[in-house]
């Protein structure tokens, strides 16, 4: 369970890093339910823990 715990963490991370850096944009720094809900609705979450996911 841990891993999925850093994967979604490490994806709101770059999902943040890509809105202020990549698009130079602000917002504020606070991770919110519509952010939550974007990383786990996206199928990277998906193929980045496939091999936690093929094991359960």
């Amino acid at each position: 369970m841990h891993i999925i715990v850093q994967l979604v963490g490490f994806l709101l991370v770059r999902r943040y890093n890509d809105y202020i850096f990549e698009q130079g944009r602000t917002r504020n720094p606070t991770f919110t339910l519509e952010d939550v809900e974007a990383v786990i609705n996206d199928p990277k979450l998906f193929q980045q823990g496939r091999y936690y996911f093929d094991g359960v």
